[in-house]
Formats: C-alpha cells, sequence, structure tokens
C-alpha cells in the first residue's frame, strides 16, 4: 500500500486565511505534491484571494471553493481581507460534482464543522477512508465570548462527527490526553499524534536585519519583546498588556512589536515602548521574529503553537502558557512556562534584563526546533495515510459499515446514531449555526435586532400567560392541535431569539471588559474556568 499514489481531498474551512490550520495544511499539500500524489482543498471563499497560489500551481493540485457560504460578520473587514472568515452549510450538487470528477482516494477533514457532516456523509456513501486532523479547541472558545453553557451541546456535536473517522491525528501528547478525557474519544475513534514542522531555512537567525530594527528606531543594545498572532481575546492580549505595563512602570529598558490583527489591535498599539505592525507573512515575518529577542506568547487555547516553533527556529527565548505551548518548553534551557500573570512577567523581566541567559535560551530554541525539520514531520502525515487506506480496505474490506459493526460494541462511539445527518442531528446543526452568527453579528446591527425583537416578542410572551390561563391542561376539548402547534413554535423562537440575546449581550460586555483590561492594566474576569486544561488554532 506504501507505494499508492494518493488522491487526498483536504476540506479546511479557511485556506485563504493564513493560521496555523492553513499553513499546515499547506506544508502538507506542499510534501504530497513533492512525493508524486494528487490534492484537493476544498474549502470557502474566506480571506485573501491572493493567497491561493501560495503552493506553486501543479497539475496535480486542485482547489474547490464551497458556493454555499457567507461571511462572518464580526469577522469580516474590507480593508483585512487576510482575516476574513467564512462559515460553510453544506455541499451542492455541482461541488459534488467536481469532487467526483477528482475521484478522493482518502478524505481528509480538518474542522468538524456543518460542511463536515456532508463530507462524512458523502466518503460514506461512496466508500471512501475517511480521517481528520486537531487543530483548533472551538469548545473552549465559547468560554472567551460568553457561551460557556453551550459547550455541552458543541462538545457532543464534534464527538458524534469524530466517530465517523477512522483515525483523528492530534499535534501533542497533551492534546490526545485531553480529547480523551474530556471529550471522551478514546473510545470513539484512534486517536494519533501528528506533530508540525518548521521550515528551518525560512524561519533561522540568520534573518535578524539591523535595518528592520533601525526602522523602528530599536538600537542594538535594546532589547525587543515579539508578540505574533491573532490579537483577539482567547489569545489573552491582557496578560500581554500587563506584562508591557508594568516593565515600563518599573523603568526597565526595552521595546516590543506586536505582529498581527484582531480586535484589539488600538489597544495594543497604545501600550507604551510598543509597535503595532499589523499582519506580516513571508520574508517580512521571518525577519520580524529574528530581529527579536523575547517571544511573548500568553494564549492558553492551542492545539500546538506554530508561531512559538517558528519563535524557536528563529532563536528567541520562549514565554508560553504552561499547558498548551509548554510541551516546546524546557524551563531555564530554551525559555519558560508560566501559570500565572506574575509567572509570565518574572520570566520575561529576567530575560529583558539579563543578557547571558538571553544568549544561553536562544542557543536552546535553535536546538528544539532542528527536530522539528519541516520534511521530516510532514512525511509522517503521508505513512497516516498509507495506514489509514490499508485498514479501511483490508480490515474493514471497504465499507464503513464493517467499521461501525466494531466502534458500537464501544461505550462512547456514535452518541448521535450512526447516521451523520438523523433529523437530531440536523436540528442541533441549525441551532449551532444560528448561535454562531449571532454571536459574531455586528454589534450595531444586532443591538437593534435586539431592541425591535423585545419589542415584538414581549408580546407574544404575554400571549403565552393568557394561552396558558385559557387552556390550563394540554388535550382539552377547547385546545385544537393547530392553536397547540403555534403556540409551540412561538416558544421555540422565541426561546431562540433570548438566547442570541443573551449571547450577544455577555460578548458584548466581555470584551468591553477586556479592552478596560488592556487599557487599564486590569485583570478581566474571562475564560478563567477554561485555563486549566484546554488546548486554539495550533
Amino acid at each position: 500500500m506504501a507505494a499508492v499514489k494518493h488522491r487526498i481531498l483536504i476540506y479546511t474551512t479557511c485556506y485563504n486565511v493564513l493560521d496555523g490550520v492553513t499553513l499546515t495544511v499547506r506544508k502538507i499539500e506542499q510534501e504530497l505534491l513533492a512525493c508524486g500524489h494528487s490534492v484537493c482543498i476544498l474549502t470557502t471563499k474566506s480571506g485573501n484571494e491572493n493567497n491561493t497560489h501560495l503552493v506553486e500551481q501543479h497539475q496535480n493540485r486542485h482547489l474547490l471553493f464551497i458556493d454555499n457560504s457567507i461571511p462572518i460578520p464580526f469577522f469580516k473587514d474590507p480593508k483585512k481581507r487576510d482575516m476574513s472568515y467564512h462559515l460553510g452549510f453544506s455541499l451542492s450538487a455541482k461541488i459534488r460534482d467536481h469532487i467526483a470528477d477528482f475521484a478522493p482516494t482518502l478524505i481528509h477533514i480538518t474542522v468538524p464543522d456543518c460542511v463536515c457532516l456532508h463530507m462524512i456523509q458523502y466518503a460514506r456513501a461512496n466508500e471512501i477512508p475517511l480521517m481528520g486532523t486537531y487543530h483548533s479547541n472551538l469548545v473552549e472558545y465559547m468560554a472567551y465570548y460568553g457561551a460557556a453553557f453551550v459547550k455541552p451541546l458543541m462538545r457532543d456535536f464534534i464527538r458524534h462527527q469524530y466517530s465517523f473517522f477512522q483515525a483523528l491525528y492530534v499535534p501533542t501528547s497533551y492534546t490526545q490526553k485531553f480529547l480523551e478525557e474530556e471529550f471522551e474519544l478514546g473510545t470513539a475513534t484512534k486517536i494519533g499524534i501528528f506533530g508540525r514542522g518548521i521550515d528551518l531555512e525560512r524561519f533561522s537567525p540568520v534573518r535578524r536585519s539591523s535595518k528592520f530594527r533601525r526602522k523602528l528606531n530599536i538600537s542594538n543594545d535594546e532589547v525587543l519583546i515579539c508578540w505574533v498572532g491573532r490579537v483577539v481575546a482567547e489569545k489573552r492580549p491582557n496578560i500581554f498588556a500587563n506584562v508591557i505595563r508594568r516593565l515600563h512602570s518599573q523603568k526597565v529598558q526595552f521595546r516590543a512589536i506586536v505582529v498581527g490583527a484582531g480586535n484589539f489591535e488600538a489597544e495594543l498599539a497604545a501600550l507604551p515602548n510598543t509597535d503595532f505592525l499589523g499582519w506580516l507573512s513571508g520574508d517580512d515575518l521571518s525577519t520580524a521574529y529574528a530581529s527579536s529577542d523575547v517571544f511573548f506568547f500568553p494564549s492558553a487555547v492551542e492545539t500546538f503553537g506554530n508561531v512559538t516553533l517558528e519563535a524557536a527556529a528563529s532563536g528567541l527565548p520562549l514565554v508560553v502558557e504552561a499547558n498548551c505551548s509548554g510541551h516546546l518548553v524546557e524551563n531555564d534551557v530554551n525559555g519558560y512556562s508560566c501559570c500565572s500573570d506574575d509567572d509570565f512577567y518574572e520570566a520575561t523581566l529576567r530575560l529583558v534584563t539579563d543578557n547571558a541567559l538571553r544568549e544561553r535560551l536562544s542557543k536552546g530554541s535553535i536546538k528544539l526546533s532542528l527536530q522539528y525539520e519541516n520534511k521530516k514531520v510532514m512525511r509522517k502525515i503521508i505513512k497516516h495515510y498509507d495506514q489509514v487506506t490499508e485498514q479501511f480496505h483490508k480490515e474493514y474490506g471497504g465499507h464503513h459499515v464493517n467499521r461501525d459493526t466494531i466502534y458500537l460494541q464501544k461505550k462512547g462511539a456514535f452518541i448521535g446514531g450512526t447516521c451523520p445527518r438523523s433529523i437530531v442531528v440536523q436540528a442541533a446543526e441549525l441551532i449551532f449555526v444560528i448561535l454562531f452568527l449571532g454571536m459574531y453579528h455586528s454589534h450595531s446591527t444586532l443591538l437593534s435586532i435586539i431592541n425591535f425583537l423585545s419589542c415584538t416578542f414581549g408580546p407574544i410572551t404575554n400571549l403565552f400567560k393568557a394561552a396558558k390561563q385559557k387552556y390550563p391542561k394540554e388535550g382539552t376539548d377547547v385546545e385544537t392541535k393547530s392553536s397547540k402547534s403555534g403556540i409551540g413554535n412561538m416558544k421555540i423562537l422565541y426561546i431562540i431569539v433570548t438566547l442570541l440575546a443573551r449571547l450577544i449581550t455577555i460578548e458584548m460586555r466581555l470584551e468591553s471588559a477586556l479592552r478596560s483590561a488592556i487599557t487599564r492594566n486590569l485583570k478581566p474576569d474571562v475564560g478563567t474556568s477554561a485555563r486549566k486544561n484546554r488546548p486554539d488554532k495550533d
């Protein structure tokens, strides 16, 4: 089987948004093509279309853009196309025909969303091996947007999908343990480890540039602290802001740069001694890393931490969150893994003020990165493709139902049944889409809608009360079937609207609190309950 030329269909939501997920997908894509395989990327029309062909065009490379997707308004900014996300809903007949024309020999899923359900159906209907890789801890994101109460529903929704995968490959043993304990996925699918690779020529200390530093008026003897990543709540920019302000208040000599984009750009740009560079890529990003002296990354929702590995390869000592990026850090060898705000401050202070320590830990980071050389790591995913394909045909006889029979005997598998999109799952899918769109919709529009709906549904609430008084018992001669159905539907609609209003209001309040924390150096109560044990976009 190892000599088989694969035709791999990879579904990833936002291919043209350059984040940890899509950079990993592009590395896999390049390795497949280099080894003579064929690859087709299925994605939405997210991000900047100029990023479509960063991987060189090749006769074995194909791209399909889902025609049934819409922008997420909260993340849509015409001025920042690189950060514009779309949400896909389903596969049209046209897209299904294109997939059939490509004739995949294996389907690889990177995100368990609504389109994933349709891809599962397609794989099962056409008896195509199915596997996935785990990149983003979507469930724990909810804690940062005031929606922790939807986590159980999301957890079951995602677990239902993973039950159909022959294998799910995660980036670290920490993530594997997390999924087995929190999601109970160990009995639903096979969980293996597929790490992340780094291009050691692109990310290297030799990229350090005096010109880059002079452009920002940073002298050679000033220590430069670097942040790279999305500037959003779940990355915990408030911790970065706290450390920068404390260093400044103690009159420590330092400079800082922020590379990224997101909701809190203005707040971080206003920090003392800090330059906000926006989104960088290619050589500009490599130069920014290598021209810095300390890497600071407090995000606690990483599944791997691609930016942390890039910083290490660039020769930077690391200051990161203990659980999620801590696997890339050996304390006092190449950096420090931190649990509290004070830990982040003390570690950064030590590195900024001790040149010899910084130089020693820099060497440790370079040494660490050598074991993650890109080609070495990416070849492992092709071995996983070989194994999944061989297992499907030899062990399961080329039929998904044979695997179902085995896993149905295991407790925790197929919690939603062996039909990927049963009526119940479709209902959950619909609620998920409504909540997701509602939570991320533009604030001004939503406030108007909420005000309108509160006026509209306020009287309907009174109708419910009146109906209850008039018809105290269901099934009386007076209550007709149609009236029951009408009032029931209104109740469901009212519940959904109320839930949306709650989501939006809480999310707005949390964002406001985080802005205040960054600006005033406070500690907001955002996601603290989720800090302990959850691996984001890697």
